[in-house]
């Protein structure tokens, strides 16, 4: 069927080209134009929070976005009380004039060092998450010019996301500038020529903008999470770069031993192009574990990596042969002096007429020559070196997402350590829910005694309260904070002992209650994902494990490539751990210590390492 796809692709190598032009053009033109669907709030509701969040949401009850401005003293000044207040009163002032502005609260004093808090709640839900609160910070930098013996520093729901994004973003797309110029490098070094080398990254970047244009009209399927499109460039470039590399090497070689360019390429469709398929289909299948997760953002990346992959599998068996017909010897040109192995070694003794040298064996094949001899030997030595790799793994530890992820010197960061030491009730936010009759007055006050005892009770195991329960349609809501740290224990050990709290005082007839807030959310998420993940870890290695034994007619294929799968990610996950749970690891690389890795890293790197380890196996 291969030799059939290229075969034709050889005989009709403009049509071939034409269609790849009128597929880009239709995929970045017209489909291009469709409106991206993005992961909403909704789409991430785990456990008891996600009910209790859903269930505020149906009885109408509100959170809105909040943005605050914590005014203490500017560094090496003396604390001015009377110069913050005047900052206070003209902030204040600026923000109530804002149309973004529903209600800006009196300030507030610390208890602790006397700095101010300046809370403005806005027009706009907490689920709306496209506002813009830039002319607040623009008031703000405004007013610290003008007192200049003050720092005012903004915090709030929208200027800490929007300040977080900005932050991964850049580094994505840095990572996106790296990643085309070093490819290039590499190739140029194992093809020496310019032109050869610019076929696989061609191919790479035709698929990613395929992908890309998809995308839109992907995320109707599932909502598309921001770092999707950093996904598709990431990983197209790693398996367009990767199945074309194999393919023109192959199709090199087979010129090198004097076949002409169309049967060269006929040969190669018969051999790399069938393991590029095989391959393919193998990332595909490890790839579906994310789906297994039932997560929002695994599902768009899934989607997104399975796009980018079907178009670099299509790109290699139909445009590469094309090009390569097209091109014919011509993919050898702009040639770099002393590069290009075998092939410009037989060109050279062709064009000089003289017998073509004898072909010495390869630095991989001296290297690879003392493991066949020795089999024994090697397996152990190399067992011994992976299970020593792998073995900090067993210490590896996830948390949910926080503010210590982010560089301890952003803005961001400070201004929220900052907030935490001056006003502790503005720590991590929980919401403890309860039901009422909401047409008995007494219900209604029997579930606000309720949530009077909850809350004497949750200050005793180190919760703040954070204002007045509200009481919306027979659903009640009060606020709390914690001042321990997003994803630490303490405050997962603190949410399970206001669950405890609300289960005994919440247990009026007919009652639902419950406990939700980011600090609920983010803990019942990582629970949620170390539930999924053995039976995704166990779906991809018996699917893949099946698959292989089916491809090569060998059970003891499938077990040999389950055995390395496992191998190669548990070595991963060992580095992950030596390096970023370690004070080494951070003053190497430059980064602050959490003593543990997002939670949603391990599945994450399984299903790709599982797919780019099967991808090798295939080919060897």
């Amino acid at each position: 069927m291969l030799e059939r796809i290229t075969g034709w692709s050889i005989r009709h190598p403009w049509l071939v080209l034409a269609g790849w032009v009128v597929l880009l053009a239709v995929v970045l033109g017209g489909l291009g134009s469709v409106r991206t669907v993005p992961t909403a709030q909704e789409d991430f509701r785990f456990g008891e929070s996600g009910r209790m969040d859903a269930l505020t949401a149906r009885a109408g009850v509100v959170n809105r976005h909040q943005e605050m401005a914590h005014i203490g003293p500017a560094p090496g000044q003396a604390w001015d009380a009377t110069e913050a207040g005047a900052a206070a009163e003209e902030l204040s002032r600026a923000w109530r004039a804002d149309p973004l502005v529903a209600d800006v609260a009196p300030p507030a004093t610390s208890q602790v060092d006397g700095s101010l808090l300046i809370t403005a709640t806005l027009r706009a839900p907490a689920t709306d998450l496209d506002v813009d609160a830039d002319s607040l910070a623009s008031d703000l930098r405004q007013v610290a010019a003008e007192h200049p013996s003050v720092k005012l520093q903004q915090v709030g729901t929208i200027s800490s996301e929007k300040a977080i994004n900005d932050t991964v973003t850049r580094d994505l797309q840095q990572s996106e500038r790296t990643s085309l110029p070093v490819t290039l490098v590499i190739m140029i070094a194992v093809f020496g020529s310019l032109i050869a080398a610019g076929l696989p990254v061609l191919v790479a970047g035709v698929s990613v903008a395929t992908a890309t244009g998809l995308a839109g009209v992907l995320s109707h399927v599932y909502p598309q999470d921001p770092s999707v499109m950093s996904m598709i460039v990431l990983f197209g470039m790693a398996v367009g770069v990767d199945y074309s590399l194999f393919y023109l090497k192959r199709e090199r070689e087979e010129r090198a031993r004097g076949h002409a360019t169309p049967d060269a390429v006929r040969l190669a469709a018969r051999t790399s192009g069938h393991a590029i398929l095989t391959s393919g289909i193998a990332v595909a299948v490890a790839l579906s574990g994310l789906l297994i997760m039932d997560f929002a953002a695994f599902d768009s990346l899934a989607l997104g990596a399975f796009s980018v992959l079907v178009a670099a599998v299509l790109a290699s068996l139909t445009l590469l042969p094309a090009l390569l017909l097209r091109l014919g010897r011509w993919t050898d040109r702009l040639r770099i002096p002393g590069l290009g192995g075998r092939l410009a070694v037989v060109e050279r003794a062709r064009r000089r007429g003289v017998p073509v040298p004898p072909q010495p064996p390869s630095r991989l094949a001296r290297l690879v020559a003392p493991v066949v001899r020795r089999p024994v030997a090697a397996l152990l030595i190399g067992g011994a070196v992976v299970t020593a790799l792998a073995a900090p793994a067993l210490t590896l530890r996830t948390m949910s997402g926080s503010y210590d992820s982010m560089p301890a010197d952003s803005p961001v960061v400070r201004a929220v350590r900052s907030l935490e030491r001056s006003f502790p009730a503005q720590g991590t936010p929980a919401e403890v829910v309860t039901t009422y009759d909401r047409s008995s007055a007494e219900a209604k006050a029997a579930a606000g005694r309720e949530l009077g005892r909850v809350a004497e009770r949750a200050e005793a195991v180190g919760w703040q309260v954070a204002g007045e329960p509200r009481f919306t349609r027979g659903v009640a809501v009060l606020p709390l904070a914690s001042t321990a740290r997003s994803g630490s224990t303490r405050l997962a050990t603190e949410v399970d002992e206001l669950r405890d709290i609300a289960a005994a005082e919440l247990s009026g007839p007919s009652s639902q209650h419950g406990i939700t807030g980011y600090a609920a959310n983010s803990l019942d998420m990582s629970r949620h994902l170390d539930a999924r993940m053995p039976w995704a870890i166990a779906a991809v290695l018996a699917l893949t494990a099946v698959m292989m034994s089916l491809t090569f007619s060998s059970v003891r294929i499938g077990l040999v490539t389950t055995v390395l799968n496992l191998a190669s990610v548990g070595v991963a996950l060992g580095v992950l751990a030596a390096v970023f749970q370690s004070d080494a690891g951070a003053r190497l690389l430059h980064f602050t210590n959490t003593g543990a890795v997002r939670d949603w890293v391990p599945m994450f790197l399984f299903s790709v390492l599982v797919g780019l380890s099967m991808d090798y196996h295939v080919f060897v």
